[in-house]
């Protein structure tokens, strides 16, 4: 998935999908592309972290959201052969493996973000420990006269590598 800038220009958003279509659009699996502005309008200097906070609630999930009031692509944009696509709705994420995203973001100052979000790994499971290897855990104070007397001695020969 690639959250675009998506300024919703005629000029800026064929540039920005040309661009998209040269380093995302080859391959066999489906990448969706969408604006949060679409869905929200354009929040000026936020929009970057709210185009952020979409992709990552999107990765997390594992949904790609609709892109609101998308009927066709802009006539100086050329679509064609690339796996690039507009979802105009909610959806399952188009691909097996670990969920990847970019976020695309550009400042009015010339400020130009790029942003890849992949999935966390999922929990590993704890391993059970048998009855045999647990241990209990003991409590070591230092509160007493000499803790380095008590407990330092076995810490002398100790050299970092």
């Amino acid at each position: 998935m690639i959250e675009a800038h998506g300024t919703g220009t005629a000029v800026g958003d064929p540039l920005e999908l040309t661009a998209m279509k040269q380093v995302y659009g080859a391959g066999d699996q489906p990448c969706a592309v969408g604006s949060v502005k679409t869905n929200i309008g354009h929040t000026e200097s936020a929009s970057g972290v709210v185009g952020l906070l979409k992709t990552i609630t999107s990765v997390r999930h594992g949904k790609v959201p609709a892109t609101l009031h998308f009927s066709e692509w802009n006539p100086q944009i050329d679509a064609r052969a690339c796996r690039l696509f507009v979802p105009t709705e909610l959806q399952p994420w188009p691909v097996d493996g670990p969920r990847i995203a970019a976020v695309s973001s550009y400042g009015v100052g010339g400020t130009n973000a790029h942003v890849i979000v992949e999935e966390a790994p999922g929990p590993s499971r704890p391993r059970r420990l048998s009855r045999t290897s647990r241990t209990r855990g003991t409590t070591r104070s230092c509160s007493a006269p000499h803790p380095r007397e008590r407990y330092g001695r076995r810490q002398d020969g100790w050299r970092l590598a």
